[in-house]
């Protein structure tokens, strides 16, 4: 969410005078997908070492609730 508000607030911040609230919505929409495929990635590439952390080894890769195939799709 700190991202998103962080790329709307750019996006507000440069249109100026004129705020288009459609395109503000996008991006930040846009910024909120690319920001969770992102964590799922990155949970992807650490599943083994979140499995060995009592802190990340109920995440749902290493805790075997989704597939490696599932989260990458």
């Amino acid at each position: 969410m700190l991202v998103a508000a962080t790329s709307g607030t750019g996006f507000v911040l440069g249109s100026g005078s004129a705020v288009d609230f459609a395109g503000l919505c996008w991006i930040c929409v846009g910024t909120m997908m690319f920001a969770a495929s992102a964590n799922s990635l990155n949970q992807v590439f650490e599943k083994y070492n979140d499995a060995k952390l009592k802190r990340t080894m109920q995440r749902p890769l290493p805790s075997g609730r989704i597939t490696r195939p599932h989260a990458i799709a």
